[in-house]
C-alpha cells in the first residue's frame, strides 16, 4: 500500500490497436503458427549467441512444418543471416508494429529485454533466457512466462 493505493493486480498492460493487429495479419506467412525469438537485447550480457538462436529457429520450422519463427533483431539495420525457409528477419519497425507481430505469436523465446516484458504484457507464452539476473525478479507477474538460467 503506497498513499493509501493498494497495487491488487501487478500485471502490465499493453494493449495493440485494432489497426496494428490488421498490419501485423497481413505481414504472416498464410495459414502459419508464429513462434518469436529475439536475437540481440541493448545489452550484451544478456544476449544468447546469435548462432544458437538460428539453429533453434531451424529446428522449430524443421519440426513443425505448420510454424514460421520471427527473428527479432534490436537496433540493426542489416543481418548477414543465410535465408532459411520460413524464418524471418524482423528489423528496423517501431516498437508497437514489433508488439503487434509478437502479440500474433504463439510463443516468444528471449533474454530479459522489453520485448520480453511486452510478451508479458500481452499475456504471450513467453521463455526468458536468463543469465546472471535472478528471472522471478524479472517475470514473476507473468503466469505464462517461464525461464530458462544459465545461458
Amino acid at each position: 500500500e503506497l498513499g493509501g493505493v493498494e497495487l491488487k493486480d501487478k500485471q502490465t498492460v499493453y494493449v495493440v490497436t485494432d489497426r496494428e493487429k490488421e498490419w501485423a495479419r497481413k505481414w504472416i506467412p498464410h495459414g502459419k503458427k508464429l513462434v518469436g525469438i529475439q536475437i540481440h537485447t541493448s545489452t550484451a550480457k544478456r544476449n544468447w549467441p546469435e548462432q544458437k538462436s538460428l539453429l533453434l529457429a531451424h529446428k522449430i520450422v524443421d519440426t513443425w512444418k505448420d510454424t514460421a519463427v520471427l527473428l527479432f533483431y534490436e537496433g540493426l539495420i542489416e543481418v548477414k543471416t543465410e535465408p532459411y525457409p520460413n524464418v524471418y528477419n524482423v528489423i528496423g519497425l517501431p516498437i508497437r508494429l514489433v508488439a503487434a507481430l509478437i502479440n500474433e505469436c504463439q510463443m516468444l523465446i528471449a533474454p530479459d529485454s522489453g520485448l520480453l516484458h511486452i510478451a508479458g504484457a500481452l499475456k504471450v507464452k513467453t521463455i526468458g533466457l536468463f543469465g546472471s539476473t535472478p528471472p522471478m525478479s524479472r517475470i514473476s507477474c507473468y503466469p505464462q512466462a517461464s525461464a530458462i538460467v544459465g545461458i
